[in-house]
């Protein structure tokens, strides 16, 4: 469970900072149900004694909790101001059921016990406490792969009806390799060609994007932060693919592809006939380009187009 804490403040103290990284990197591969996709939690100083709390379901997608909790001053990086922290994010969990949604899986209890068995390992010492600023960059890395993890293994354990036609793919080389991209406008304008022929169904994406690089974990580094798109991770070995002949180089990126699509299966459960067919379709079309008397010509388009390949962004 992903937890960000004074969600609505704009300067944020270190050491709130350092616990929400802790907290985090124990906690966020962890599965508390899927009615949240986080929790955002606000600390309020000093409340009225009129004050009112959050307790809201916001975006539909998100537990929006604020509590009380007094520091001896908010902006000093020190081991009081952590624990009276965590203690508040600890008592912030008791509030969590009180949010009105209609259906709801999260199970707060294990949560809160969880977050209650950190209690040992809450920093005794400032070098302990300064190694989560310290480290930040590392721990931070570390976080995003643990939540691509847990996302995943969510996407599989809660599937939902297929709803959504799939009508379009994008491919994202996050090297940037101008040589390579081309390749992969064929690849993404055949695939979406033969997904608006067999109209495939997902739990509600209309789009695919695939994130290549040369680790998983480069890979992963990309997610989808709305709903109407989902993606595929897949792994090049750039200097195998650059060292190939090029009837191999589209052998390589085929069997790349249908592997992605085939992830969707498992993960999403889309069909896997459709899928198939989908494949097919993309074998067929890149036997016509390699069996071509004009296979040379797109070689010589290929290589002519590195320089305005067609970079697709990230609507993030």
């Amino acid at each position: 469970m992903r937890i960000q804490i004074d969600f609505d403040k704009k300067n944020r103290s270190q050491s709130i900072i350092a616990l929400e990284r802790f907290l985090n990197l124990n906690l966020i591969e962890i599965n508390h149900g899927h009615t949240f996709d986080a929790i955002f939690i606000t600390f309020i100083e000093n409340p009225k004694k009129s004050q009112k709390y959050k307790r809201r379901f916001l975006y539909k997608k998100y537990a929006d909790i604020s509590v009380p909790c007094q520091f001896q001053y908010y902006a000093d990086f020190s081991l009081e101001n952590f624990r009276a922290a965590f203690f508040a994010v600890l008592n912030a969990i008791n509030f969590i059921d009180e949010i009105e949604v209609k259906t709801s899986d999260f199970n707060s209890q294990s949560l809160k016990s969880d977050l209650s068995n950190l209690e040992v390992l809450i920093p005794k010492t400032t070098l302990e406490l300064s190694a989560l600023i310290n480290n930040g960059k590392d721990i931070d890395k570390q976080i995003h792969l643990k939540r691509m993890v847990g996302l995943l293994n969510r996407r599989k354990e809660n599937r939902k009806p297929l709803i959504k036609e799939i009508k379009e793919v994008r491919i994202y080389d996050k090297k940037r390799n101008l040589e390579l991209r081309p390749y992969l406008n064929i690849f993404s304008e055949i695939l979406t060609s033969e997904l608006k022929l067999i109209k495939p169904l997902s739990p509600g994406y209309s789009e695919i994007y695939f994130s290549l690089s040369d680790t998983i974990d480069d890979a992963r580094s990309e997610f989808a932060l709305e709903d109407w798109y989902e993606y595929s991770y897949v792994v090049l070995d750039y200097n195998h693919f650059f060292e190939s002949e090029e009837k191999e180089r589209f052998q390589i990126l085929y069997i790349l592809f249908a592997n992605g699509l085939m992830e969707l299966v498992k993960i999403d459960g889309l069909n896997k006939f459709d899928l198939d067919s989908c494949i097919l379709g993309l074998k067929r079309r890149l036997n016509h380009i390699l069996d071509s008397r004009d296979f040379l010509k797109i070689i010589d388009e290929l290589k002519l187009n590195k320089l305005g390949e067609k970079i697709l962004l990230n609507r993030k």
